[in-house]
Parts: structure tokens; C-alpha cells; sequence
């Protein structure tokens, strides 16, 4: 796993994890690609995780998708494509995955920016006071469109309903960190040999 837990505390006292290092590009060589196998239209085989972890480092990094986007949507597609290009030159996948492959960014961009907020914005505070509370993997530019979207009156509406709209989910996933996918295409696997 190329995500390391760190010395470092939380704010709640938890260890946390650091940036993950994707040490295992330090083994790939000049113009050698990554295979990644497509199961169900998701990424599957020896580099599936590698993949997951290579394309949150790109949703975390600001300068390649900003987050002060508003909304995925609105990402301007210069910057998703050479993200997509990016992880093209380190990974062969069949194109099929490039939907799915595209969501995980989304989602990965979406998660970074929630944590930064929870990180760094507090809305009881004053716009000035949440301007001085920049988290440090929030490129400096994007800190105040940041702030100042979050504290209009629709996206705090939106925050609040999504808030009690979370409270109400009952079911977790509880496999672990190995998705469904790769479950089923275990079963799929082991059925392959009875028959």
C-alpha cells in the first residue's frame, strides 16, 4: 500500500495518514504502461489499487483541477483531460474503463474538497477568519472563491439537507478496502473451476 501512516495526529487524536508516496512508480520504467483489466466496466487486476491511489494524487493536486469549481460539471475540460492523459501514460486499460476512470476523479476531487472544508472552514466563523485558516494543500489562489462560495446562502441550504440526508443512510459498506467487484469476480473465478 503506498499510503503510509504517519506519526502524525489528527484533531481528534487519531493517527493519519500522510500523502500517499505511489512508491510503486519507482519500479516502472521509461515508457513502460501499468495493465489494468477491465471486470463489470471497472478496473481489476494486480494494478487496480495502484490505479485508485495514482488517480486520488491527481484529484488532490489543485493545479491540475482547481477546487474552486463549484461542481464537477463545471470542471473545464482542458484540465480533466490532461488528467486523463496523465494517467493514460502510466496505465494500459482497455478504453472502456474511461467513464469509470472519470467518476473516480470526480468523486476522489469531491472527497478532497469536503475534507479540505471540514479542514479549514468553519461557518461560524467570519469570511476573514476562514480566509486565515487556508489548509496547506489548498493552492493560496483558490482559498478565497473557496470561502466565499461556501458562505452564499444556497450552498449552506444545500450543505444542510445533504447533512441530514447522510444521517439517514443505514447501510455501510463493510468488506473492507477490496470493492464488490472484486468479490464477485473471485466467485466468478472459483465457479470457472467447478464447472
Amino acid at each position: 500500500m503506498c499510503c503510509m501512516m504517519t506519526d502524525q495526529e489528527g484533531t481528534n487524536g487519531k493517527g493519519v495518514r500522510g500523502k500517499g508516496k505511489l512508491l510503486f512508480l519507482e519500479n516502472v520504467e521509461e515508457g513502460e504502461k501499468l495493465p489494468v483489466e477491465n471486470f463489470t466496466s471497472q478496473p481489476s487486476g494486480e494494478h487496480r489499487t495502484d490505479l485508485a491511489h495514482y488517480i486520488g494524487r491527481l484529484a488532490r493536486d489543485g493545479h491540475m483541477l482547481p477546487l474552486s469549481v463549484s461542481n464537477w460539471k463545471y470542471m473545464a475540460p482542458n484540465h480533466s483531460q490532461r488528467v486523463m492523459d496523465d494517467i493514460k501514460h502510466v496505465f494500459d486499460y482497455p478504453q472502456e474503463l474511461d467513464t469509470t476512470i472519470r467518476s473516480k476523479l470526480n468523486n476522489y476531487w469531491r472527497d478532497h474538497k469536503h475534507t479540505m472544508k471540514s479542514t479549514g472552514y468553519d461557518p461560524n466563523r467570519s469570511e476573514a477568519q476562514n480566509l486565515a485558516h487556508r489548509p496547506t494543500d489548498v493552492v493560496e489562489s483558490q482559498w478565497a472563491p473557496l470561502v466565499k462560495m461556501w458562505n452564499t446562502k444556497k450552498n449552506k441550504e444545500l450543505a444542510a439537507k445533504n447533512k441530514a440526508n447522510r444521517s439517514k443512510q443505514t447501510i455501510q459498506h463493510t468488506g473492507g478496502s477490496k470493492p464488490h467487484m472484486e468479490y464477485a469476480k473471485e466467485v466468478d473465478e472459483m465457479m470457472h473451476l467447478w464447472l
